[in-house]
């Protein structure tokens, strides 16, 4: 908003508070809270407009309206001036005192804009009563001084009020963002080291390619075959070679990128929850589903490898919405966590549509998927569940089963060994009992 629209605002916001207003303590005094909306405009909706001028257009704005509807209301022009005149005065002066206290607002603490507007209160005021006295024969009485004293001292401490919550919230906006932005990298490092560790997975098969692919060329070169023929053998044992190394760069280049940031703290596993639930319900909330999901924390402990069980249960849970909205788009997920012997016990449960038998064996295997867009008629690549399994079982050394009934829901179990996923000791148990949690 540029300067002047920004100064006719704040002049309209202080010239309507200023008609609600009490009229005691002071004869022919009007005690409003426009007088504490005007510093608070000018330390935070116009602090990039010059004080002095907001001051003039803020003036002017008050004076217009009050002397209209005075003129309105049956007053002679000459009568309603007068007696305006006074009280519009007042934000001038305010204006002129507050730039002359507050030289760098920027900068300005809070208690240097309390103690301003207190005085550019008091101050004003005092003028304002003498304009009285002039113009309108109202006689200033001494004693007033003390209670325009008393009146600039409460309202100052509003102004004061005010503008520490106004800090304080946006303190709490900004501590909000940083939470926001944290989950956001701390689940795209998650999903780069899940595919990440697919890829170096695929590896092994890029090299059993070539090594065919080559084996192919050399026994082409051994028969008395076409040139064309020999040229292609030639032609896909290269290309795949280049397949290769290109592959291996892109996994090299994303894991320095990775390995960039400060060595992984443990997080507990109450706060990975916390963020797989405030994930799952914003994908929920963007999707328009009436799915809950909520968890259940048996034992808390710190995660070693948080980033490798962060994937294994988001690509659970993110399953589980994905069964539930295309069936009845209504449902409940919950994840629980206990701790049985030497394994820690995962479950994330959905009443969803469920799988049936035959498709249960293969759920697991690379490339296989039961999920079908109808609008676009692409079929899901189907390796999620088969990471999730190779990340349960080869990295962890755990165990992944399910089970499910058509009709009913699906259950997915993750048994991992406590030695595959507690962080160091740091001056507690990592076995200590958790309370159980309920979100």
């Amino acid at each position: 908003m540029k300067g002047w629209k920004k100064s006719l605002l704040i002049g309209f916001v202080i010239a309507l508070t200023s008609e609600f207003y009490l009229s005691f303590f002071v004869n022919n005094f009007r005690i409003s809270p426009s007088v504490v909306f005007f510093p608070v405009l000018l330390m935070t909706v116009g602090i990039e407009v010059p004080v002095v001028p907001n001051a003039l257009v803020t003036s002017a704005l008050i004076f217009l309206a009050r002397t209209s509807f005075q003129v309105f209301g049956g007053r002679p022009v000459t009568e309603a001036f007068l007696a305006v005149l006074p009280a519009t005065f007042f934000y001038t002066v305010y204006g002129v005192l507050f730039h002359l206290f507050v030289r760098h607002r920027h900068t300005a603490s809070i208690p240097q804009v309390t103690m301003a507007a207190f005085f550019c209160d008091l101050v004003s005021n005092i003028i304002e009563l003498q304009m009285q006295e002039y113009f309108q024969k109202v006689p200033f009485a001494a004693g007033n001084v003390m209670k325009l004293a008393a009146i600039a001292a409460v309202r100052a401490g509003l102004v004061c009020g005010i503008l520490m919550f106004i800090r304080w919230y946006r303190t709490i906006l900004v501590l909000e963002e940083h939470e926001k932005r944290y989950q956001r990298m701390y689940l795209l490092t998650t999903s780069l080291k899940g595919e990440i560790y697919l890829m170096r997975q695929n590896t092994g098969q890029i090299e059993r390619v070539m090594g065919n692919a080559y084996r192919l060329y050399e026994d082409i070169l051994a028969r008395d075959l076409p040139a064309e023929m020999k040229q292609t053998g030639l032609d896909i044992a290269r290309e795949v070679h280049e397949i290769k190394k290109n592959y291996l760069r892109i996994i090299q280049g994303i894991e320095e990128e990775l390995g960039k940031e400060p060595e992984d703290e443990d997080v507990r596993l109450e706060e990975l929850f916390r963020i797989v639930l405030d994930t799952a319900r914003t994908t929920i909330a963007d999707k328009q589903l009436q799915i809950t999901v909520q968890s259940a924390v048996g034992q808390d402990f710190p995660v070693r490898e948080h980033y490798s069980l962060m994937s294994i249960l988001m690509n659970l849970v993110n399953n589980a919405i994905e069964a539930i909205e295309a069936d009845q788009k209504k449902g409940t997920i919950l994840i629980t966590e206990k701790r049985d012997g030497d394994c820690y016990c995962f479950a994330v449960k959905d009443d969803g549509p469920g799988i049936s038998e035959r498709h249960l064996k293969n759920i697991f295997n690379m490339g296989y998927s039961t999920k079908f867009d109808s609008k676009t008629g692409n079929i899901f690549r189907g390796v999620g569940l088969c990471g999730v399994k190779n990340l349960v079982e080869e990295h962890f050394g755990g165990e992944i089963r399910v089970e499910s009934e058509p009709g009913k829901g699906t259950v997915f179990f993750v048994d991992i060994p406590c030695s595959s996923l507690e962080g160091p000791a740091d001056g507690e148990a990592a076995g200590s009992d958790g309370g159980e949690e309920n979100r």
